[in-house]
């Protein structure tokens, strides 16, 4: 894996897009803050600089947004992290920075930026707003809900400070998932629907129009699921509450059912004379199980797997040091020598374990667990590793987490066993939602976007050139709250309006299955989401288990679709479920 494929984790992209105002897009963007006041969110739009901007025009404004998002030498530590993971490809702090401005670029829409209280909408192939109308609505509605964020102030609004890279997790999940919260409400309401009622369509095509990896996507995920349970206990008061007082950490955003699991302190004083010297730096830094759950994803280490690695976590601290050598170095780094101490904390001893086993495959330093307590040392000087190393092992963990995160923290690991899909035979199992598909000749058990899916791998035997490339034929499973006292009939008609309301979809048909003793329906649609590269056919399997409506979905380029399309379709009614 390249460091430029791992910098999103340590460095947040923002955002997203010929300055100067555009008649038609003022007209709009007033018009969808006039929507959003029916939500508590109320934005005189008159007052927002309103600009259209062509990608490249967006560099200036993207790069200042680092010095909001990030404490200072936010850069140079997180250069020297990815050095202890063999990862930094010798890249500076500022090239790190570059790279991630670069990184946001290639995916803007839409950004607001605070520092001039301006919405600025991206402008491509000489167009704002090329993609389909909700979908440019849906982003315009989100920065809106920023613009919103910074005039309402809070804890996690956009003015507060991040200090660490855990906080600054915290803060993006807690901001992007109001953001999203509010921009879904805005078009659940043009269908006359709430945000409780939030199907997996509604809240799972957004992460494919980002156009990014699983890792970049957390934050957006996690925190739109916040915001809906914020939602369910106590509607848009309790979503707008989380701008005010939001989780004590990301741990906390990831596991729900740990909201009163405190983060344990941790501390390295790191004492004597490697801080004493003249020009020594030092810079301390939280990273956090967020952080940490997207480097285990991007290192490719699976959906579960990854989870596990990173579940547990209850505190961590890294310090950074950047010292006068006692001579002089070599080229790259005259008369300085850099290290690095890092320190974590784990609700159990099978947490550290696993996070130490996982670590441990990446890290290029010297690896010490004991107990609860991990404890890592690198430098690119050897005499630095070993004295850091030293005083690590000298230095005790005096806080430790109480017994009642370790029970839930026991229930958590159960529960990722459980949830984990499985190949048996030519069957995929879920325990989760009871569920086994059958897996087609041909098709493996892979990971799509970090989701467990069947995608296709072997070659058609026919078909036009280049049939096979640019997109992964695939089956994905998804579930979705139904709400109390919804019926399947309802729901499939809900499904259906839906659909209708969506302008780049086109439905091709409905019927009734039945899965042993058990209704359900196939919705039969095409079209072409944001940021597909072509036209793709959909067929999805619904039905009810357990309070949630479960939705088998096979795509396929529509181009392949009658080679691939009756393979799906087999694949779907062999679907068998088991009692709730």
């Amino acid at each position: 894996m390249s460091v430029r494929a791992l910098v999103p984790l340590l460095l947040l992209a923002s955002g997203p897009p010929r300055p100067g105002e555009a008649e038609a897009e003022v007209a709009r963007v007033r018009s969808l803050a006039g929507e959003l006041a029916a939500l508590g969110v109320e934005l005189d739009a008159r007052a927002l600089r309103i600009e259209v901007r062509a990608p490249g025009a967006c560099r200036a404004d993207v790069d200042r947004q680092q010095d909001h998002l990030f404490a200072p030498g936010h850069f140079d530590a997180a250069r020297v992290l990815l050095g202890s993971l063999g990862m930094d490809g010798g890249l500076s702090a500022d090239e790190l920075r570059a790279v991630a401005v670069e990184a946001t670029l290639d995916t803007l829409r839409a950004y607001y930026q605070a520092d001039r209280g301006a919405l600025v909408l991206v402008e491509r192939a000489g167009a704002v707003g090329a993609e389909a109308g909700e979908e440019r609505d849906r982003a315009w509605l989100h920065e809106l809900a920023h613009a919103w964020q910074d005039r309402a102030g809070g804890a996690a609004g956009p003015a507060a400070a991040p200090g660490t890279l855990e906080r600054a997790r915290l803060l993006q999940t807690v901001r992007e998932g109001h953001a999203d919260a509010v921009a879904l409400g805005v078009l659940l309401a043009r269908r006359e629907r709430e945000l409780g009622e939030l199907d997996q369509e509604d809240g799972q095509e957004h992460l494919a129009a980002l156009r990014v990896g699983p890792a970049p996507a957390l934050p957006y995920r996690h925190g739109l699921a916040l915001a809906l349970d914020a939602f369910d206990r106590g509607g848009w008061e309790a979503v707008h509450g989380l701008l005010r007082a939001p989780p004590a950490s990301t741990e906390q955003v990831l596991h729900p059912e740990k909201r009163d699991d405190e983060p344990t302190r941790v501390r390295l004083p790191l004492a004597g004379e490697l801080t004493a010297r003249a020009g020594a730096t030092r810079r301390e830094d939280t990273v956090g199980e967020l952080a940490l759950l997207s480097l285990f994803l991007e290192a490719g280490l699976g959906w579960e797997p990854a989870h596990r690695a990173a579940a547990g976590w209850d505190g961590d601290r890294l310090v950074v040091l950047r010292l006068p050598a006692a001579t002089e170095g070599d080229d790259a780094t005259p008369g300085t020598v850099e290290g690095l101490a890092w320190r974590s904390v784990w609700d159990r001893e099978e947490d550290a374990a696993q996070f130490a086993e996982a670590l441990g495959a990446l890290f290029v330093g010297r690896l010490r667990r004991d107990g609860r307590v991990v404890d890592a040392a690198w430098s690119a000087d050897a005499e630095l590793e070993r004295r850091l190393t030293e005083q690590l092992a000298a230095t005790p963990q005096e806080e430790l987490p109480p017994a009642a995160d370790a029970e839930s923290a026991a229930a958590l690991d159960r529960d990722l066993r459980a949830a984990r899909s499985v190949r048996e035979a030519q069957r995929w199992l879920l325990p989760r939602h009871g569920l086994r598909v059958p897996i087609p000749e041909g098709w493996e058990l892979r990971e799509v976007r970090g989701v467990p899916a069947l995608k296709r791998v072997a070659p058609l035997a026919s078909g036009p050139p280049g049939a096979t490339a640019g997109f992964d034929d695939n089956i994905t499973v998804t579930a979705a709250r139904t709400g109390d006292g919804h019926t399947l009939d309802e729901l499939r008609a809900r499904n259906e309006r839906g659909l209708a309301a969506v302008d780049y979809l086109t439905a091709d048909g409905s019927s009734s299955v039945r899965l042993g003793d058990r209704d359900a329906f196939l919705l039969r649609y095409h079209g072409r989401p944001p940021g597909a590269v072509a036209e793709l056919s959909f067929a999805s399997l619904s039905f009810l288990r357990g309070g949630e409506l479960v939705t088998v979905t096979g795509t396929a380029r529509r181009d392949r679709w009658p080679r691939v399309g009756p393979t799906i379709l087999a694949a779907l009614r062999g679907v068998v479920v088991e009692e709730d």
